[in-house]
């Protein structure tokens, strides 16, 4: 079993998740009162190898009022951008790395990924929250405190 830490920048600041290969997560960030969420970016992500090297597709999707696509594709091998869809956006700088060491209170939400709507977590921090789906994640910058990793 293979894990990867995919990060990518999102307005300024790192989002990290820790994924199962194969396994498709999903990120959700943004903030709250009294725990009732207002989303601000939802990101996709499945991982993998391609000639032993780590790969992983993405697409981060900004949420105001709807969704909409702003960065998608792959990275790894070389490439360390995410496309932007919109012209109004730079590319999102990326990356992917394959993860020896899991800590022990990541590792089970990780060995359990993959059971879809149970295997997803919320956490809140100070007026944010975030949201992980078959991965474990956080927004260091964005909702410190609040993390899916254990």
């Amino acid at each position: 079993m293979s894990f990867y830490k995919v990060t990518v920048n999102v307005d300024g600041r790192n989002l990290e998740t820790l994924v199962k290969e194969g396994v498709l997560a999903s990120i959700e960030v943004g903030k709250h009162t009294n725990k009732v969420k207002k989303p601000s970016h939802k990101i996709v992500v499945i991982a993998g190898q391609k000639n032993n090297t780590p790969m992983a597709w993405m697409q981060v999707s900004k949420i105001d009022g709807s969704a909409s696509i702003v960065h998608e594709g792959w990275i790894g091998d070389g490439q360390d951008k995410l496309v932007a869809v919109s012209s109004a956006s730079a590319p999102a700088k990326a990356s992917v790395e394959s993860v020896n060491e899991i800590p022990e209170k990541s590792l089970k939400s990780l060995q359990n990924a993959g059971f879809g709507v149970f295997g997803c977590c919320t956490s809140y921090g100070s007026g944010c929250y975030v949201t992980c789906c078959n991965g474990c994640c956080s927004d260091p910058v964005g909702c410190p405190g609040a993390s899916c990793c254990g």
